[in-house]
């Protein structure tokens, strides 16, 4: 009887220590969880800043060419 009863206090041991594990496990997995969230926030984040960042600077360079034809245009015409 009490070999049985050490055996039943060894896997209630066991058994609360499987339990914390789990826990922390959970515990640990829900902070990633969220940690993932906030980086993928911050990754849609940048990436809308980065295009609209390109839709400016290609904008500035059809502006730029544009001035750049103009002026060749206009010292064509004067050289003639």
């Amino acid at each position: 009887f009490n070999h049985l009863q050490s055996q039943l206090t060894k896997y209630r041991c066991d058994f609360e220590k499987s339990e914390m594990l789990r826990q922390t496990l959970e515990y640990e997995l829900t902070v990633m969880r969220s940690q993932c969230g906030k980086e993928s926030f911050k990754y849609k984040e940048s990436e809308q800043i980065l295009e609209k960042t390109k839709e400016l600077f290609s904008d500035k360079l059809k502006e730029m060419n544009s001035e750049i034809e103009r002026l060749r245009t206009e010292l064509t015409s004067n050289a003639q």
